[in-house]
C-alpha cells in the first residue's frame, strides 16, 4: 500500500536538494562578487588620496598612454609636476602608484611586492616562469641554485669570448668607417651581445654578427619582443583566449615561440646526451663550466633535478634579458661618448697603458679600466636599460601617512630618480666623476638603481659589466665616435630603453 505523504516527501527532498545546490552556487558567486567589488572600492578609496593627473571616468588615463614612446613621455612629464610620486589610473578602478624618490623606492623594494603585471604575463607566454617572471618560493629556490653560475671563477673563463666578440665588432665596423655611413648601433650591438651570451650560456658559437640576420632563433627573439609590446596596447589582446585563437598576431607569436623553444630545447637535449656519455664528474672537472652545465647539474633540496621546462625557462630568460639589456647599455654608452668626445681620449689613454705589448684585455686588467668603468656607470645613470620596474602590492604599504592598498600596481623608475636634481647636481650632464669614491659616500643607496636593488637585483650584472668594459675599451681604442647633433633624440621603453634619432659615425684611428 503506497502512502501519499511518503511520495510527497521524496519530491520535497529532490526539490530541497536542487534548491540548496542553486543557493550555494549563487551564494559563492555573490561572495566572490562582493569581495571583488569591495577590493575595487578599496583601491579607489585609498588611491584617490594621492595626487594624480587629470583622468576620465571609466577609462582613467589610458587615453594618454598610447604607444611605448607616448607612455614614456607621459610618465616623465607628469613626474615633473608631482613631487616623489603620483597615482595613475588604468580605467576607473585600477590605480598604478608611480614613484621616483629614493626613500619611497627603498620602501617599495624592501617590501618585496611580487612581479605581477601584464608585461610579465605576456613575457611568461614565451620565457615561462624563470627568474625574471617568477615569484615566491619558486623564484627564491631557483635564484639560490643559479647564483653559482655567476661566481667570479666562472666569469673569469669568459674573458676570451669577450675579447673575440669585441674584435669581430671592430672588424665589422671598420667597413662602416671606410664608407662614412652611420652605424646601425642597436642592431649591431644586439648581435654582438648574442655572440657573447650564446657561447657563455651554451658553448654555442653561431657567429651572429656575420650571419645573424638569417638565423631563425635571432629573428624569432626580435619578432617576439615586438609582438609583446604591441599586445600591451590592445586591450582585447590581453585576453589569451582571444589573442591566441582569433588574432593573426597571436598565431604569429605562438609560431615564433615554437621556433625559440625548439632551438633552446635542442641545445639542452644535446648537452644532456653529452653528460650521459661523459658523466657528471668529468663535466664538473672541466676548466670552463658554462651556464647550462650549472643548470643541468643543479639539484633541489630533495635531490631532484630541474625539469626540462625549468631549464628551458631559465635559458630563455638568460638569453633574452642578458643580450637585450647589455646591447642597450653598449649603445647608450657609445652615444654618450660620441656626444662628449673629451672622455674618449681618457679611456684611450687608459687602454693604451694596458695594451702596450698585447692585443687582448685579460681578467686582471679589468680592475685597471677605472675611467672606462666610470663612463659606463654614468651612461647607466642617464639611460638605465630598464627605466621602469613594475610590481603589484600584495599587502598595504604606507607612504607618507597614506596607504597604497593591496592590489595596486607599483612602478618605480630608475630613469626619473637618476635625473632628480634633489639627488644629482646638473643631472642631465654626462659627468663620470660622480662615481669617484670620494663622491659616492653620502649618496642615498637607492638613488642609483640601474640593475634594480634588493633581493631581486640583476643576477647577471657582473657578467654584463665585465663584457661592457672590454667592448667599450677596445672600440674606443680603435675608433673615434662622432654624433650628429642636428636631430633631437627621443626615448621609448617597449621592453627595454631605446633611443631614437641617434646617428653615430666612426673615424678609424689606424
Amino acid at each position: 500500500m503506497k502512502l501519499p505523504f511518503l511520495e510527497s516527501s521524496k519530491l520535497d527532498y529532490k526539490y530541497i536538494l536542487f534548491n540548496s545546490i542553486i543557493c550555494c552556487i549563487v551564494g559563492l558567486f555573490l561572495q566572490k562578487l562582493c569581495k571583488s567589488v569591495y577590493k575595487r572600492l578599496r583601491l579607489v578609496y585609498y588611491g584617490s588620496k594621492f595626487n594624480a593627473p587629470p583622468h576620465r571616468f571609466l577609462i582613467g588615463n589610458t587615453h594618454q598612454l598610447g604607444g611605448a614612446d607616448k607612455y614614456f613621455k607621459f610618465l616623465i612629464d607628469t613626474s615633473k609636476i608631482y613631487d616623489k610620486y603620483f597615482m595613475l589610473w588604468y580605467g576607473s578602478t585600477q590605480p598604478a602608484f608611480i614613484c621616483y624618490d629614493p626613500d619611497v623606492i627603498k620602501k617599495v623594494i624592501l617590501a618585496e611586492p611580487p612581479k605581477i603585471s601584464n608585461l610579465y604575463r605576456f613575457l611568461s607566454d614565451w620565457i615561462g616562469h624563470g627568474l625574471l617572471t617568477s615569484n615566491g618560493n619558486h623564484w627564491a629556490r631557483n635564484r639560490r641554485l643559479l647564483t653559482p653560475a655567476f661566481h667570479f671563477d666562472i666569469l673569469k673563463t669568459y674573458i676570451n669570448i669577450y675579447n673575440e666578440t669585441a674584435d669581430t665588432l671592430i672588424e665589422k665596423w671598420s667597413a662602416s668607417a671606410e664608407r662614412h655611413e652611420p652605424l646601425d648601433l642597436y642592431y649591431d650591438a644586439s648581435l654582438c651581445t648574442l655572440d657573447v651570451v650564446l657561447p657563455c650560456a651554451f658553448s654555442m658559437h653561431l657567429n651572429c654578427q656575420t650571419s645573424g640576420k638569417n638565423h631563425p632563433y635571432i629573428n624569432s627573439v626580435q619578432t617576439l619582443g615586438e609582438l609583446i609590446v604591441k599586445r600591451g596596447y590592445n586591450l582585447l589582446h590581453h585576453n589569451p583566449w582571444i589573442y591566441f585563437n582569433f588574432t593573426s598576431a597571436g598565431k604569429q607569436f605562438q609560431q615564433q615561440v615554437n621556433v625559440s623553444h625548439e632551438f633552446t630545447e635542442g641545445i639542452i637535449r644535446k648537452r644532456q646526451a653529452e653528460l650521459e656519455n661523459v658523466g657528471n664528474d668529468e663535466v664538473k672537472s672541466r676548466k670552463s663550466l658554462d651556464f647550462l652545465d650549472t643548470l643541468l647539474n643543479a639539484r633541489y633540496e630533495d635531490g631532484t633535478k630541474l625539469s626540462l621546462i625549468d631549464i628551458r625557462n631559465e635559458v630563455d630568460t638568460f638569453l633574452f634579458a642578458g643580450h637585450d639589456t647589455t646591447a642597450g647599455t653598449l649603445s647608450v654608452t657609445l652615444y654618450c661618448l660620441a656626444k662628449y668626445p673629451e672622455h674618449q681620449s681618457k679611456i684611450r689613454d687608459e687602454v693604451s697603458n694596458i695594451l702596450q705589448n698585447k692585443s687582448q684585455i685579460e681578467w686582471d686588467d679589468l680592475s685597471q679600466l677605472k675611467y672606462t668603468s666610470l663612463c659606463i656607470k654614468e651612461a647607466l645613470r642617464l639611460f638605465p636599460p630598464v627605466p621602469f620596474n613594475a610590481r603589484t602590492a600584495n599587502k598595504d604599504l604606507q607612504i607618507d601617512g597614506k596607504i597604497v592598498p593591496e592590489g595596486t600596481i607599483i612602478i618605480y623608475s630608475g630613469f626619473i630618480v637618476h635625473r632628480d636634481p634633489n639627488v644629482w647636481d646638473h643631472p642631465d650632464e654626462f659627468d663620470p666623476s660622480r662615481f669617484l669614491p670620494e663622491n659616492i659616500g653620502d649618496r642615498h643607496p637607492f638613488a642609483y638603481i640601474p640593475f634594480s636593488a634588493g633581493a631581486r637585483n640583476c643576477i647577471g650584472q657582473n657578467f654584463a659589466t665585465n663584457f661592457l668594459k672590454i667592448a667599450i675599451a677596445k672600440l674606443v681604442h680603435r675608433f673615434d665616435f662622432i654624433t650628429d647633433f642636428k636631430k633631437e633624440i627621443s626615448y621609448s621603453a617597449p621592453l627595454t630603453l631605446k633611443l631614437h634619432n641617434v646617428e653615430i659615425y666612426l673615424r678609424d684611428r689606424l
